[in-house]
């Protein structure tokens, strides 16, 4: 059965090849994890689609330490400087094994040029990349620890239905990096959140308030590593 595209879901496609592609076009590149898609600094010169798993973007501070900008997700539009700057702002690497499409930056152009609509559905997923980028913002300078933490979970689950579990694609140092905090302080307010029952945490399985469903069968031994 074909498997649905999250970009093309979107309305977004870059190619004309996109349509009919269902997730998986000749062009596609495999990113097997802690594996970097592109380094900071370099020429960009193509656009990505995020198809199946989760990418980091990460910044380097002045003082050399890496800052977590945002969290990709299948959907998400990578790179997109490239239309604009002649390098990439941020790193790139996958958090777990992930599938991303490389379009060139001019065939991007030449499309959102000829297609008016593609260009409306890149602006709505710029949109929406702004938001991200405003939210990791926030979440840095001004909420407490407890609510970073909180927003960047929900914002993970957010595509789970009440009382299912989701198994969080990110170690606890990578949530901490995130969100700006120790791993122990991430550990310490997950519990609390525990405690209040606005989530249950099994492992790296997470679910919204209480469970209605049992965890995945196949995935009970990693639950509970």
């Amino acid at each position: 059965m074909p498997t649905p595209c999250p970009v093309c879901e979107k309305k977004i496609h870059l190619r004309p090849s996109c349509s009919t592609c269902n997730g998986r076009p000749a062009n596609q590149l495999n990113i097997q994890r802690h594996s970097t898609l592109y380094l900071e600094g370099d020429v960009a010169d193509a656009v990505f689609t995020a198809v199946d798993g989760f990418l980091q973007e990460t910044r380097t501070l002045p003082d050399g330490r890496s800052q977590g900008i945002r969290l990709i997700k299948p959907g998400d539009l990578i790179g997109t400087e490239a239309l604009s700057h002649g390098v990439y702002q941020g790193t790139v690497e996958a958090v777990t094994h992930a599938r991303v499409c490389r379009v060139p930056v001019q065939a991007v152009l030449d499309r959102i040029r000829g297609t008016p609509e593609q260009g409306v559905a890149v602006v709505k997923a710029l949109s929406e990349e702004a938001t991200s980028l405003r939210r990791s913002v926030l979440l840095v300078g001004a909420m407490t620890a407890e609510e970073r933490v909180r927003a960047l979970l929900l914002d993970l689950t957010d595509r789970a239905e009440p009382g299912s579990w989701t198994r969080l694609p990110i170690t606890r140092q990578e949530l901490a990096d995130l969100v700006g905090l120790a791993p122990a302080t991430v550990s310490r307010v997950v519990q609390r959140l525990a405690r209040a029952g606005l989530v249950t945490v099994r492992g790296r399985w997470i679910c919204k308030g209480v469970p209605t469903r049992p965890i995945p069968r196949s995935s009970s031994a990693a639950a509970r590593s």
